[in-house]
């Protein structure tokens, strides 16, 4: 068994699916890292995208576009042809473990807010643990 632990964002917002009556949980997460070259070119973001899957079907509702998550699970590849058919490979997991870490990313904080207001201390947002029987517990 391959177990592989990732912390990313997710791509969009998770999708309830129904196969044969059982429903999984699906979403896509990004990990984003910065290479640095030794060769004076300039530092280049590499993304990687992981497809999970989950039986955690209660987490769907947290599970937003934007969202920092750790993803635990057991991981698989796939290959497939993409739209210019080039055979490429597909990251997969199907998570055991799923905690987030953050809320969507606020977009409407203006612009104009004041300092003092930005640096205030805030209450941590609680992180939900779920495990792989689908049980959430705040933390």
């Amino acid at each position: 068994m391959q177990i592989v632990q990732i912390i990313g964002h997710i791509g969009q917002d998770a999708k309830l699916k129904t196969d044969n009556g059982r429903t999984a949980l699906n979403f896509s997460v990004a990990v984003t890292k910065k290479l640095k070259y030794d060769d004076g070119r300039p530092p280049k973001d590499v993304t990687n995208w992981y497809s999970c899957y989950s039986t955690q079907t209660n987490l769907a509702e947290y599970l937003k576009q934007g969202t920092q998550v750790f993803v635990q699970g057991d991981f698989s590849v796939n290959t497939y042809k993409n739209k210019d058919q080039v055979i490429v490979a597909g990251l997969n997991i199907n998570c055991k473990t799923i905690q987030l870490l953050s809320g969507k990313k606020d977009s409407t904080q203006g612009a104009g807010q004041s300092e003092q207001q930005s640096s205030a201390p805030q209450a941590p947002e609680p992180a939900l643990i779920a495990d792989e029987d689908g049980v959430a517990v705040p933390f």
